[in-house]
């Protein structure tokens, strides 16, 4: 299958910008795997998005974006072929405190409708915060320290949070 991935963006002089976006796409997908009502079949799915950024006073740059995304779904054979569809946001906030030194925090938020009546809305939440330093004038040697926490409800009522620490060292040459 052909996918097509469209992307567009606009400068807004040295301080704004907005980009929108386009994809669709095709996929073999294996439904039900291993059981004995396994089925392969071929989804389409659709994304378009909508992103913005501003930077404010040359040390605060706020973030926005937005997608859609329709997929088809096919739970048995038998069954017709469906769909369900999400609306993705995300805002993320980065503040330049000073010269290789930038704190950043960022949400992002994907519920998703459910493919059948029998089960429920899905929705994943992402809260994420974190502190970068460049510790080479090049700024090839990033250190960073980022703490992110995560709420899952999946379709079948199922709910789990996780929490996450991460300190790193990223090497570019």
């Amino acid at each position: 299958h052909k996918d097509v991935w469209f992307g567009g963006d606009v400068l807004i002089g040295n301080q704004a910008a907005f980009s929108v976006s386009y994809y669709r796409g095709q996929k073999l997908q294996v439904q039900n795997q291993g059981a004995p009502d396994e089925l392969i079949y071929e989804p389409e799915t659709r994304r378009y998005g909508l992103y913005g950024s501003y930077r404010f006073f040359r040390q605060l740059d706020v973030l926005l974006g937005y997608q859609y995304t329709k997929e088809d779904w096919q739970q048995q054979a038998t069954s017709p072929l469906g769909s369900f569809t999400g609306s993705s946001l995300s805002i993320e906030v980065d503040e330049y405190i000073r010269q290789g030194l930038v704190a950043w925090a960022r949400y992002d938020s994907n519920p998703y409708d459910a493919p059948v009546p029998a089960l429920v809305k899905s929705k994943d939440h992402r809260y994420m915060f974190g502190i970068l330093k460049t510790l080479t004038e090049r700024g090839n040697v990033k250190a960073y320290l980022q703490y992110s926490y995560e709420t899952f409800d999946t379709w079948q009522e199922e709910h789990s949070k996780n929490r996450r620490l991460t300190a790193g060292l990223d090497l570019a040459w």
